[in-house]
């Protein structure tokens, strides 16, 4: 089976072209419903003054970043294995002025740092791109100190669904049934070709207890993607900015080649890589002007679990 960095090497392309990267940098402000972040998630992860955290697949410093500005008193480390990532998250550090994070290349299969070092460990979407995620949550079990968190934040794919929007009709069936007819080849792709599994959030909890970690919640991320004119909250801003990031990846010729190898990996052909992108909404870039009445409400299809847990001692 293909360590992290092999498995990384061969499907890098995806992660490195600009318009993924920038999709990615969305994240920082639009990943987390603000209320659920601070009052449920936070005192759920217990951070104290003085911890050290380790962020395992921290990308562009998403959740790295988020956390840092929350709790200027600890002190957090990202991880990646891209180094495109890493220095993407350390350019975004420097931009906010967070002096409490560092980021530094790192396989999440072998993590660089002792027994024990970490006051909590985590990751935000890393397992789900992993063909090996139990190793994953094993390392990061060993880094943690006796009492200290895990936390992982991975989707589970349970339904496809596209945005509904005030001024266009809802998918016929038909489409809703080639939707998810197609959803699933590249489930299937994703699996078979080591990339991963979209459906693995659900068993995040058992593979924590099976590094000897204990389960304190699992829930799922509450945060619906909406947006209604005149456009003046911020939510507002951030998911016409996420709908515009995920039109402009769905157009990307290294993201359409990434998809059509999915696609055919997964038992599906040329034409069924046509059929989807047909599918998927395209804007033009006047419907998001202030002017506009564009509104719409996208359930994010795949749901976001988070696992909470305790390493005893």
């Amino acid at each position: 089976m293909a360590t992290q960095s092999t498995q990384t090497n061969e499907h890098s392309a995806i992660w490195e072209n600009e318009a993924e990267a920038r999709m990615l940098e969305n994240r920082l402000n639009g990943f987390w419903n603000a209320d659920y972040f601070t009052k449920i998630l936070l005192p759920l992860l217990n951070l104290k003054p003085g911890s050290r955290v380790l962020d395992v697949g921290a990308g562009t410093g998403a959740l790295t970043l988020l956390l840092a500005r929350h709790n200027p008193e600890v002190q957090f480390t990202g991880i990646d294995v891209t180094a495109t990532m890493v220095a993407d998250a350390q350019a975004q550090a420097q931009k906010l002025g967070l002096n409490n994070v560092e980021f530094q290349e790192g396989d999440a299969l072998n993590l660089p740092f002792p027994n024990g070092f970490f006051d909590a460990a985590m990751c935000q979407t890393l397992l789900i791109h992993l063909s090996n995620p139990a190793q994953a949550v094993l390392e990061m079990s060993r880094v943690i100190k006796p009492g200290g968190t895990f936390m992982a934040a991975e989707y589970h794919m349970l339904f496809v669904d596209l945005p509904i929007e005030a001024d266009r009709l809802m998918p016929t069936n038909k489409e809703a049934v080639e939707l998810g007819r197609l959803t699933q080849i590249i489930l299937d792709g994703y699996r078979t070709s080591g990339q991963g599994d979209m459906k693995l959030g659900g068993r995040v909890p058992f593979l924590a207890v099976d590094a000897g970690l204990s389960i304190v919640d699992v829930r799922i991320n509450d945060r619906v993607a909406h947006a209604f004119p005149p456009y003046n909250k911020p939510g507002d801003k951030i998911a016409i900015a996420e709908l515009q990031s995920w039109e402009t990846v769905i157009r990307d010729p290294g993201y359409i080649a990434w998809l059509r190898g999915a696609i055919t990996a997964g038992g599906g052909t040329n034409s069924d890589v046509d059929i989807l992108l047909d599918l998927l909404p395209k804007h033009e870039p006047e419907i998001f002007s202030p002017e506009s009445n564009f509104a719409f409400v996208w359930l994010v299809n795949p749901v976001l679990l988070v696992t909470i847990a305790r390493k005893p001692g």
